[in-house]
């Protein structure tokens, strides 16, 4: 038989021996279990909700529709680049569109150019995360249907990776 020692009272000089030590645990086990099982359903639902809308791609922001009435989208490779000799021309610091490199620009494949012309805007879902950028720069000619997102630094560009079969919109 186990005992178990508990304590009664604001004082806690009152002591009180018992042998429901192995319910007593037993009910904290079974407590802990279901605040595990609520917490894990509760993560559970709101990844279902982030991959539902990151699967669906739903915009909260006005789409650019074409002069046919049509929303001007596409699906491409995404990646990262800095601003490095090898990854860029001989001034990495300068874009395509003459205005210096910063956070929030891409680079985009020259087959995209007619739907996302240079200085447009767009957006993307990738991760459960929305970016808006601002089309400011253009690929070497052997890249197709591909963005490539600027950061600073190369480690940051490394460590975002390829992200395939992305869909991307124009936004006005």
């Amino acid at each position: 038989m186990f005992y178990h020692v508990t304590t009664m009272g604001r004082s806690g000089n009152d002591i009180i021996w018992t042998d429901s030590w192995k319910a007593e645990m037993s009910m904290r086990k079974n407590k802990r279990v279901c605040v595990a099982a609520i917490l894990l359903l509760g993560v559970f639902a709101v990844g279902m909700v982030v991959k539902a809308c990151a699967e669906r791609q739903l915009p909260e922001f006005p789409i650019y529709v074409s002069d046919e009435g049509e929303p001007v989208y596409d699906r491409c490779d995404v990646t990262g680049y800095s601003p490095t000799v090898a990854q860029c021309d001989s001034d990495p610091l300068i874009t395509a569109t003459n205005k210096r490199v910063r956070i929030g620009i891409v680079a985009i494949s020259r087959d995209l150019e007619g739907d996302f012309p240079m200085n447009s805007s767009m957006s993307f879902w990738i991760d459960g995360k929305k970016y808006m950028v601002s089309v400011e720069d253009r690929m070497n000619k052997r890249h197709q249907k591909r963005v490539d997102i600027f950061f600073w630094k190369r480690s940051d560009a490394i460590k975002f990776g390829v992200k395939r079969n992305i869909l991307i919109w124009r936004v006005e």
